[in-house]
C-alpha cells in the first residue's frame, strides 16, 4: 500500500478507504476472494531490495518457517516486522552486513517493532535449539 501512496501521490487513508470498498463489494460481487500479503512472500522481496545473497534469504525463510511451526503468532502482526526480523537473523547468520536501520528504511518500520519481532522469533526458536 505505501508503494502505490508513494507513486500516485495519494494519502494512505483515501487508498485505505478505497481498497475496503474494492474488497467488500467488487470482490464479492465477483466472487474472488482476497488475500493478504503474508511474511514469507515479504522476505524474498526485502532479500531482493536489500541486495542480500539467496542462501541468507533461504535461511531467512526457514527461520520464519520453524518459527511459526513452534508458536510464533503471526495473526495480528504487521507481516513487514515478522519477514524483517527474520532477514536480519538471518543475514547476521550468514554474516552479510546489514544494520538494523538498513532493513527498517526497507521493510517501513521501526527499529523497535524489528527488535521486538526478533525476539519473539528467538523464543520460538530456543526451544529447538536452532541458534
Amino acid at each position: 500500500m505505501e508503494e502505490v501512496c508513494e507513486i500516485c501521490m495519494i494519502p494512505r487513508k483515501t487508498v485505505h478507504h478505497h481498497l475496503a470498498i474494492i474488497l467488500k463489494k467488487v470482490l464479492s460481487d465477483l466472487k474472488l476472494k482476497y488475500k493478504p500479503i503474508t511474511a514469507t512472500q515479504l522476505v524474498y522481496k526485502f532479500g531482493i531490495d536489500l541486495d542480500i545473497p539467496l542462501e541468507a534469504q533461504k535461511k531467512a525463510y526457514d527461520i520464519l518457517i520453524k518459527a511459526l511451526q513452534n508458536g510464533l503468532i503471526g495473526c495480528g502482526k504487521d507481516p513487514r516486522g515478522i519477514a524483517a526480523s527474520a532477514i536480519y537473523l538471518s543475514a547476521k547468520n550468514c554474516k552479510c552486513r546489514k544494520t538494523q536501520e538498513e532493513i527498517t528504511k526497507v521493510a517501513g518500520i521501526s527499529q523497535i517493532t524489528l527488535r521486538k519481532r526478533m525476539k519473539q522469533i528467538k523464543s520460538c526458536l530456543k526451544n529447538i535449539n536452532y541458534f
